[in-house]
């Protein structure tokens, strides 16, 4: 584990000696969990609910309670809850000692002048490497009762940057790294002074099927600003990534955008072309990753509730089986006072396969009123074209709707809604088999603040 631990070390220490910039990676900026108080302030919210769940097409009676607090630069959110029906408690909460960690939502440090380095412990919610080019939004929440306890942590200043991240704690999953560079950060040329080089690798951990190589890739990214519109820069780069056993992508295109807009947040336009051949897809560790990959499937719920089928349909296409193409990708990203969030990616495939995937987030805590928070969060993959989001919901999908609401007093109003997956017994070969599952869950309880 060591070998693995102390290059990211060595890089941090050296980097926190410099004037830190706004960092985004993974959650640094995540308005869902930016603390709400100023550093060297102490703030502890405590919360308790009751109320009906519909899971697994049926009704329970449902318990959460969560605690949150913030001391300086450090804040941390636990929190857990308990399913009861009429065959007991729902076993995939309680079936496992692990289950006490998953306890934990996330333990971060904040940037301060003496220690400028974001670091988080806690289950993947939302971690890209470089522009993504191969890990893209990756999260281990997409089957909520099998997520892992990893860690991520990243320092970023004007001369370089760096960031990584593992999947599991235990050092058996995903894990990753991404460092970039401006060797002539001291011209007197706005051009050659914006010039930055950055390379990384992913490595997976975990145990693979007999006969399948643990994925391991590496990215290099090239970039300058060659135009600048008041704070905005326009942004061109080019992007080379190669799995070691598998296929290799080349990336061009151009970023409008700006990490720190007049104080008040950040913003990002891109649009790029990818020409990917055999064996590799673009943002291939994404938000379906943990559940979809060489030892995981996703099952086709249609042929496994279907009493008249005999053979079980798998979704998605293992990278070993991916046909080479082209791809058109944007996003927007816009931050506003690290209270307000909305991101979109749509990365359209031209192929013989159906590879296209679609991102949105929208995500608002606004400091005006202490307690409200709304999430809506839509991930889609194996699309065929843009029109095809409009079909409904099937297999590739995760969608989550969190609206949090304080009523009179400490009285508090959750409404939690998941479109996830569920884990099914494991396959003959030993490989991972999901199956989609909704939820709702109207709650109502206390919230106190300490």
């Amino acid at each position: 584990m060591s070998r693995f631990l102390l290059p990211f070390v060595v890089w941090l220490a050296a980097l926190s000696a410099a004037i830190a910039q706004p960092i985004n990676f993974g959650s640094a900026d995540d308005p869902m969990e930016q603390p709400r108080t100023v550093f060297g302030a102490q703030r502890l919210v405590g919360a308790a609910y009751l109320g009906p769940s519909h899971l697994n097409e049926t009704w329970r009676l449902m318990g959460a309670a969560n605690l949150d607090g913030q001391a300086g630069p450090w804040s941390v959110s636990v929190g857990g809850s308990l399913h009861f029906g009429t065959d007991g408690f729902y076993e995939p909460e309680t079936d496992e000692t692990y289950d006490i960690a998953r306890l934990l939502r996330y333990v971060r440090h904040e940037p301060t002048a003496s220690l400028p380095v974001y670091a988080r412990i806690g289950p993947a919610a939302n971690v890209s490497l470089g522009r993504g080019h191969l890990v893209r939004g990756f999260r281990t929440t997409t089957s909520y009762n099998e997520r892992t306890v990893g860690a991520e942590a990243a320092v970023q200043n004007r001369f370089a940057s760096f960031e990584a991240f593992t999947e599991d704690l235990r050092m058996n999953g995903l894990t990753g790294a991404f460092a970039e560079i401006a060797p002539a950060s001291r011209s007197t040329s706005p051009l050659v002074r914006s010039f930055r080089l950055g390379g990384g690798f992913v490595y997976s951990l975990a145990d693979t099927l007999a006969g399948i190589p643990r994925p391991t890739a590496l990215q290099l990214e090239a970039s300058a600003d060659v135009f600048q519109f008041g704070v905005l820069s326009v942004t061109p780069y080019v992007s080379y990534a190669k799995f070691l056993d598998y296929g290799r992508s080349v990336g061009v295109g151009v970023d409008l955008g700006s990490e720190n807009v007049i104080g008040a947040g950040r913003t990002n336009q891109r649009i790029a072309l990818l020409f990917s051949n055999d064996g590799f897809v673009p943002g291939h560790f994404n938000p379906f990753y943990s559940i979809s990959n060489d030892a995981a499937r996703i099952v086709v719920a249609d042929s496994y509730l279907d009493a008249d089928t005999l053979t079980t349909e798998l979704a998605s296409i293992p990278l070993g089986e991916v046909t080479g193409g082209v791809d058109l990708l944007t996003e927007i990203d816009v931050l506003i006072f690290n209270s307000f969030e909305i991101s979109y990616h749509f990365r359209r495939h031209y192929g013989d396969q159906r590879l296209s995937d679609f991102s949105l987030r929208v995500a608002s805590r606004p400091r005006f009123l202490d307690g409200l928070r709304v999430e809506f969060g839509m991930e889609r993959q194996g699309l065929g074209s843009f029109f095809t989001l409009f079909t409904g919901l099937k297999d590739q999908n995760a969608l989550v709707f969190n609206v949090d609401y304080p009523l009179a007093g400490s009285a508090h109003l959750s409404i939690r809604s998941r479109y996830g997956y569920r884990r099914l017994p494991d396959a003959a070969d030993g490989s991972r088999r999901f199956i989609v599952q909704r939820r709702f869950e109207p709650l109502v309880g206390v919230r106190v603040v300490f």
